[in-house]
């Protein structure tokens, strides 16, 4: 993984407060499913990270950080083309949030609405490539977050086109 040259505690820090006042509004993971894994993707970690410095008492150097390492994460794991929840987690998560993308706004916009996209994609793939597992196979754990993601884009996606 990325090394993002960024202290543990801040880190524990930023997803405490990811969990705390960014999950309630937008529950696309919920703290329990996350510290289920013992070691997290990066791409998931790094993620619920950036959307938490994205926080005014949040230095700017730490926000640019760690959005440097998602950038970088998401193009050395081809995030864009593996379809997995953890994927779809990850780029709803950093779609809350338009400067997680890029510095620049244009940019930022567009990089946002491809990442959406993706994740929109890749959530009706399952859907296609699993047929009857969608619903019953995988576990009722396995099955409640695959709900839940594709709740979660169905909630992005009519909040675009309510604009």
């Amino acid at each position: 993984p990325v090394d993002m040259r960024i202290e543990r505690d801040t880190v524990e820090q930023l997803v405490n407060a990811y969990f705390a006042e960014i999950a309630p509004v937008l529950p696309v993971i919920t703290k329990a499913e996350f510290l289920a894994s013992p070691a997290p993707p990066p791409i998931l970690l790094y993620s619920i990270c950036l959307v938490a410095a994205a926080r005014r008492e949040v230095p700017q150097s730490v926000f640019d950080a760690i959005r440097y390492a998602v950038n970088a994460v998401i193009k050395a794991e081809d995030v864009l083309s593996t379809a997995s929840i953890v994927n779809v987690q990850s780029l709803l998560i950093l779609c809350m949030v338009g400067d997680c993308h890029s510095q620049f706004v244009p940019n930022a916009l567009s990089a946002m609405w491809i990442r959406l996209g993706t994740a929109i994609r890749m959530v009706r793939a399952f859907a296609a490539w699993l047929g009857l597992a969608w619903r019953g196979e995988g576990g009722a754990e396995s099955n409640r977050c695959r709900r839940k993601t594709s709740g979660s884009t169905a909630q992005r996606r009519s909040s675009r086109t309510s604009r």
